[in-house]
């Protein structure tokens, strides 16, 4: 969903992700309060991510008066959240509360896809199955801390070994989806099988409240993958799109870990690599 806002107010309101978060949350609790606590503190991974408001150095959001501006909730279980979507799509005056402020909608744009013939749709796709090497760049829009394993200690480089196996777990979670690979396996793929080429990425830090500070990494780092023929590889392509929506690492509910996937793949053409970009079509969009 993409909800486009008008600021009533001129104001510097911070980094925009948690005050949007707390607003959809009232939003889902005025709706049901048991699919609200599900949403945000029931177990396993969260089913919702935020991209929040455009913002300006330091991450912050100064919002003017009389402004339009667009903030997206991309929902991962459509059987859970249709009954509330259809709520909101019958407010005739619907509102998000940041802080003391109402901010209303002018216009809520709706994208509808079936999560699992879309990610076969991007790992059979044509184009894919006949490229002999491919590179994914990623641009890490806003702050994202990686997790280690058994340990409360954040990575702040993006090591494909944890950022693309996470993206396969967020992926399985989803209702209805089966996972194509048991992640442990995909795992050692990654490790032998998907190098880092580029990378221009810095520690950035991040005011999410008025008492919690966090540290994480944004930039671009490119992935290069050399033999697209095994499945492993086309299935890291689908991955790198769907991180788009889903985003990646640690509170990726509040903003954290917004990304931008470009992927670049080679086919040989008289003995040498032809480059071209892979950007599958999504349907099934309206607008109220």
């Amino acid at each position: 969903m993409r909800f486009h806002i008008v600021s009533p107010v001129t104001k510097d309101i911070g980094f925009s992700g948690p005050p949007l978060r707390a607003s959809f949350l009232n939003k889902v609790r005025e709706y049901h309060e048991d699919l609200s606590n599900e949403a945000h503190g029931g177990p396993g991974i969260r089913q919702y991510t935020i991209d929040p408001l455009p913002s300006q150095r330091g991450f912050n959001t100064l919002l003017e008066r009389g402004k339009e501006y667009t903030f997206g909730v991309n929902l991962f279980q459509s059987d859970k959240f249709r009954g509330f979507v259809r709520s909101l799509m019958d407010q005739d005056e619907l509102q998000f509360r940041v802080y003391e402020n109402r901010l209303p909608v002018r216009r809520m744009d709706i994208l509808m896809c079936n999560i699992q013939t879309m990610m076969h749709e991007w790992v059979d796709a044509p184009e894919v199955l006949e490229a002999r090497r491919a590179r994914i760049t990623m641009r890490f829009e806003t702050p994202t801390q990686l997790a280690h394993t058994k340990s409360d200690a954040l990575c702040l480089f993006p090591m494909p070994e944890k950022v693309f196996p996470s993206l396969l777990k967020i992926w399985a979670s989803i209702g209805r989806v089966n996972s194509l690979y048991p992640v442990q396996a995909y795992r050692e793929w990654v490790r032998s099988d998907l190098l880092v080429s580029r990378h221009d990425v810095r520690t950035r830090p991040l005011k999410l409240g008025p008492r919690l500070r966090v540290v994480g990494f944004t930039g671009r780092v490119d992935f290069v993958v050399n033999d697209m023929q095994t499945p492993m590889a086309r299935m890291t392509v689908g991955l790198a799109k769907f991180a788009e929506s889903c985003g990646v690492g640690k509170h990726r509910t509040a903003g954290l870990g917004k990304v931008t996937s470009t992927v670049m793949l080679a086919h040989s053409e008289r003995g040498s690599d032809v480059w071209t970009e892979f950007d599958p079509h999504i349907d099934s969009s309206y607008t109220v």
